[in-house]
């Protein structure tokens, strides 16, 4: 493997702001499962909970609760999938125009990279 000197002087606004939000897309989907899966150990405790401390009022008012807390869940996760990969496109164009100016300004970013010979 032979050693090189990259240089970085220039990133794409697009496609900085494409890779950003579906890096955004991803990391949403994997914190999502694991709320919910968190939020589902949460709910089978309380339900527990009711049912030995208040009996069966107390359970049906939990399921209730544990109704109104699953919609609202499910509509924040359908609201975060639809804004977070957004958001991320914005910041990505953002990041990259700000490093465009600062390697124009500076004459770019090296690293050292090994390349495999062909």
């Amino acid at each position: 493997m032979a050693k090189s000197v990259v240089k970085v002087k220039h990133l794409g606004l697009i496609s900085t702001g494409k890779f950003i939000a579906v890096f955004c897309f991803i990391y949403m989907l994997v914190v999502l499962g694991i709320m919910a899966v968190v939020f589902g150990v949460f709910m089978l405790l309380s339900m527990l909970l009711g049912l030995g401390v208040g009996g069966k009022d107390a359970l049906l008012g939990l399921v209730m609760a544990g109704g109104f807390s699953l919609a609202t869940f499910a509509f924040m996760a359908v609201v975060m999938i639809i804004l977070y990969p957004i958001i991320g496109f914005v910041a990505g164009v953002i990041l990259a125009f700000v490093f465009n100016t600062v390697a124009k300004l500076s004459g770019g970013l090296s690293f050292d990279a090994e390349i495999d010979g062909k």
